[in-house]
């Protein structure tokens, strides 16, 4: 249940920092990079304070806290003895085991759901780093348009 909390917790945090960082996207982008890096920042430190911080207990109030849910009956596969054809055969043989399907358990669906979304997250970004790659090995300086570029800048009122 762990992995629950922190998944959650991770998820909210990242929601927060990156729509801080969304909202200021017409401020300077040292701004924005001082909210992604806070994020990340938290990110990396959650596990330590999820495993070294106490548990907060939520009080329930008393007219649920008194259902109780039965418990589930666990599915047995069954050995059934066979009967042997003469009845001084020593060996007794065994039907095999009949499994029978059962789904997977929620919080092992919502972390298959989890692993998938961070597959998903860790190929895009794959792919945006092929990307700038590329474009850092097949990219050519224009010196011919520093001139223009720098007139530009100036007309701009960009300084380096």
């Amino acid at each position: 249940m762990i992995e629950l909390s922190l998944v959650l917790k991770a998820t909210t945090l990242l929601v927060l920092g990156l729509a801080a960082s969304a909202l200021a996207r017409h401020a300077r982008a040292s701004v924005r990079h001082l909210w992604l890096a806070a994020t990340l920042g938290s990110l990396a430190v959650l596990p330590v304070l999820v495993l070294a911080a106490p548990a907060v207990t939520i009080a329930v109030p008393v007219r649920y806290a008194s259902i109780v849910l039965p418990p589930a009956a666990p599915v047995a596969a069954r050995r059934t003895p066979a009967v042997p054809a003469n009845p001084d055969a020593r060996e007794m043989s065994v039907t095999p085991l009949q499994r029978q399907w059962s789904a997977p358990s929620w919080t092992a669906a919502i972390r298959l759901l989890w692993l998938a979304g961070v597959v998903m997250v860790l190929a895009s970004l794959q792919r945006s780093l092929a990307s700038v790659r590329r474009i850092r090995r097949d990219g050519l300086p224009r010196p011919d348009l520093r001139a223009v570029t720098r007139e530009l800048a100036d007309a701009a009122g960009v300084r380096r």
